[in-house]
C-alpha cells in the first residue's frame, strides 16, 4: 500500500554576450527544488481482518541544486564553427517503494558536470558537411536498478561513473538530390569503486548498461528534386551491449538494414513504403537474470513492413 507524493519546481536564467561578430559566451542558471515524501507498509486482507506484513516505512526529503552552464562559440570561417560547453546535471532522488527493507528505501540525487568541444564545417560549397566533437562527464552518486529478489527493484547510488567519446558526422553531396551520410560513436562509460549491495562484488571498471562502446550508420538517399521520388538504403551498428551492472547478460554486435522508397507529391505530401530490420537479424534490446529462475529477455524487433502517408496542412 505505498502512498507517493512529488513535487518539482524549476527556475532559469540564459544571457548571451557577443563579444565581437565571431566570439560568444552563453551562461545560463537552473535551480531545481524536489520534493519526495512515501507512506508504505505491506497488508494481507481477510473476512478477519488486515494484518501488516511489514514495517510502516513513513519517509519525507526534499533537495535543491543549483546548475550553472556556459557555452562558448567561436567562428573561424563561413565555413568551420568551434564551441565549448560546460554543464551541471542533476537527476532526483527520491524512494523504492517494492522493498521492505528501510535501508534500501532512499537513494540520493545523481550529480553530473559534463565537458564537450565540437567542430561543425561545411566544404566545397556544401558537398561535404563534417562535425566531431569530444566529450567527458563525471557523474557522482550514479542511479542504479537493482533487482534486490525476485519480486523487488530498488534504485541504489554508484559512488561514481566515467564517460568519455567521440562522434563524427558526415553528410556528402556528389549529386543534386543524392546524400551520403554517416556516423560513428565512441563511448567508454565504465564505474568507479563500488560495492553492489546486493551481491558484495565490486564493479569498478565495469560497463555502464545500455551504452554500447562503438554505434555507428550509414546511409544512402535520394530525393527527387521538386517532388517525385524518395528512396533511403540505412545501415545501423552497434557494439556489444551489457545489460545487467556485472556484466554477464550482453548483447553482441549487430547490424541493423532499414530502407525505404516512396513517392512526395509535394514538400506537403508523399507516401511511402518502408522495412525495418530487412536481414531479420535476431538480437536482444534488454535481459533481466531471475538467478535460479532463469532470464527473462526482450527480443528487438524482427523484419517488419509498413505504409506510411505524411501529410502537411
Amino acid at each position: 500500500m505505498p502512498n507517493s507524493i512529488a513535487l518539482l519546481r524549476l527556475y532559469s536564467v540564459k544571457t548571451t554576450y557577443n563579444f565581437n561578430e565571431k566570439f560568444s559566451l552563453t551562461a545560463g542558471l537552473r535551480y531545481e527544488h524536489n520534493s519526495r515524501s512515501m507512506n508504505r507498509r505491506r497488508v494481507f486482507r481477510s473476512d478477519s481482518g488486515e494484518f501488516p506484513l511489514s514495517p510502516e516505512i513513513d519517509v519525507e526529503e526534499s533537495w535543491d541544486q543549483f546548475l550553472p552552464s556556459l557555452v562558448a562559440e567561436y567562428r573561424f570561417s563561413e565555413q568551420l564553427f568551434g564551441y565549448g560547453k560546460i554543464a551541471r546535471g542533476y537527476k532526483g532522488g527520491g524512494f523504492s517503494y517494492a522493498t521492505d527493507n528501510p535501508e534500501f528505501t532512499k537513494f540520493d540525487p545523481e550529480t553530473s558536470w559534463s565537458y564537450e568541444l565540437g567542430l561543425k564545417s561545411s566544404w566545397f560549397n556544401d558537398k561535404l558537411l563534417a562535425n566531431l566533437s569530444v566529450f567527458y562527464t563525471q557523474v557522482d552518486n550514479y542511479q542504479i536498478d537493482r533487482a534486490v529478489d525476485q519480486f523487488s527493484t530498488v534504485v541504489f547510488n554508484a559512488s561514481e561513473v566515467d564517460i568519455y567519446g567521440a562522434e563524427l558526422e558526415l553528410r556528402i553531396n556528389p549529386l543534386d538530390g543524392f546524400d551520403i551520410i554517416a556516423g560513428f560513436g565512441y563511448t567508454n562509460a565504465t564505474f568507479g569503486d563500488f560495492i553492489d549491495p546486493v551481491n558484495g562484488v565490486n564493479l569498478e571498471n565495469n560497463r555502464v548498461i545500455f551504452t554500447p562502446e562503438l554505434s555507428y550508420n550509414l546511409a544512402l538517399q535520394y530525393r527527387q528534386p521538386q517532388g517525385g521520388f524518395f528512396g533511403r538504403l540505412e545501415l545501423v551498428g552497434s557494439g556489444i551491449v551489457y545489460f545487467n551492472e556485472l556484466n554477464t547478460l550482453k548483447q553482441d554486435p549487430y547490424i541493423l538494414l532499414n530502407g525505404t522508397v516512396g513517392y512526395e507529391f509535394s514538400e506537403n505530401f508523399g507516401i511511402y513504403l518502408y522495412g525495418r530490420n530487412l536481414l531479420d537479424t535476431e538480437y536482444f534490446i534488454s535481459a533481466v537474470d531471475f538467478g535460479q529462475s532463469g532470464v527473462l529477455g526482450a527480443v528487438g524487433e524482427p523484419r517488419t513492413w509498413g505504409v506510411r502517408v505524411r501529410a502537411k496542412f
